[in-house]
């Protein structure tokens, strides 16, 4: 709890200190959250109209609802006015990081990893200010919100799967899906974390396990349904995007092989640009790699012995084709920010890839490329608020 706090202070400090405390324009959960409360799914005279879908005369938000819907009771009490989508944003940020602490210190409960309490907090300073979880908590935006809402109730599952909640774990996995469906993906590691170490579960917990999932996907074809008069219509392929999204948004639309070769380089290979009119580097805003922004999620291969590591990396695999295939890199950003996704599944692997060496410490070659990752996300936070 302390490291919540402390994590969503520093967060809002560095969205205040460099500008960016206010609702920005495009925020709309917030706008979305005050329409909710008057009945509707639409959005009456919008701030803005980026990124928003025209349906029968009306703007709606493509995005999922989770974060208008944990937005409603602040909205119905303070006001669409004096809610700030700022704030929210690092609240579930901070809360998302200390998750995390719980995630490790229940891989350490289970005798999945031997870390020390200081390695436990040099992880999760890891997650909270070495990823672009950082950057994303001090954004407003609807993307930024959505993806943050979504990894907060990921780490949750993790969390509860890790400490044996397995149906627990699936209903948090289902409330991400209200904000990104994709999470889904991620069931396997709740399932297998879970029961890791038991006997092969009955197939009355795993129905109990998809149930909810089940449901989630149920109550996304009605928000469809009730937004655009079909199950399946999610709004997405008649966004009001950028110019330079359009043509191959409505060409080849929102999933494509096509795709692959420029988000695999996004996430792996882009470096950051040399301005020639400032006389500096400056971060690739299309995208930058993996290995550049978080390079300690790197050491996370020493977890290669453990029988966990297969089933984990090959989930993360699964749940990396939505995102490798998806019409956009995640536009304008800093690093590659659909890696969030990721990071909940991939929490284990780093704590087991710690725990591994010879003295079971985490050695000088983690706290460096730890050190490094907070240092190149602390440029991306200063670099997206201020540019």
């Amino acid at each position: 709890m302390v490291w919540a706090l402390a994590v969503m202070v520093v967060y809002w400090w560095c969205a205040h200190s460099l500008g960016s405390s206010t609702t920005p324009q495009m925020a709309y959960f917030d706008e979305l959250a005050d329409s909710m409360l008057d009945g509707q799914l639409w959005i009456n005279r919008p701030r803005s109209t980026h990124d928003l879908t025209k349906f029968d005369g009306q703007w709606y938000v493509p995005f999922y609802p989770l974060p208008a819907i944990l937005l409603l009771p602040f909205v119905a009490v303070a006001g669409l006015g004096a809610t700030s989508t700022v704030t929210f944003a690092a609240v579930i940020g901070g809360m998302s990081v200390g998750v995390c602490m719980v995630i490790l210190l229940g891989l350490n409960r289970r005798g999945l990893a031997q870390l020390r309490m200081s390695d436990i907090r040099w992880l999760t300073g890891a997650f909270g200010f070495g990823t672009v979880l950082w950057y994303m908590s001090t954004q407003g935006t609807v993307w930024f919100v959505s993806q943050t809402c979504a990894a907060l109730f990921v780490f949750v599952a993790v969390a509860l799967a890790i400490w044996r909640r397995p149906v627990l774990g699936s209903v948090a996995l289902a409330i991400a899906m209200l904000a990104r469906p994709t999470v889904a993906l991620a069931w396997p590691a709740v399932v297998i974390l879970a029961f890791h170490g038991n006997a092969r579960p009955r197939p009355r917990a795993i129905a109990a396990m998809i149930l909810p999932i089940v449901g989630a996907i149920v109550v996304l074809g009605l928000y469809n349904l009730a937004r655009f008069d079909s199950f399946t219509e999610t709004g997405y392929l008649h966004q009001n995007v950028a110019r330079q999204l359009a043509g191959d948004l409505r060409n080849h639309g929102q999933f494509s092989l096509r795709y692959l070769p420029r988000n695999l380089w996004a996430s792996i290979v882009a470096a950051p640009n040399w301005s020639r009119d400032l006389g500096r580097m400056d971060p690739n805003p299309e995208g930058m790699s993996v290995l550049l922004t978080s390079p300690f999620l790197v050491l996370a291969w020493r977890s290669r012995r453990s029988k966990l590591a297969r089933p984990l990396g090959l989930t993360i695999a699964v749940m990396a084709v939505p995102l490798l295939t998806y019409y956009n890199t995640g536009w304008y950003q800093f690093g590659y920010r659909f890696a969030l996704d990721l990071l909940p599944v991939a929490l284990p692997l780093v704590a087991m890839g710690a725990s591994s060496g010879a003295s079971g410490r985490l050695g000088r070659g983690w706290k460096f490329a730890i050190v490094i990752s907070v240092i190149v996300n602390y440029w991306g936070a200063a670099w997206f608020n201020v540019r």
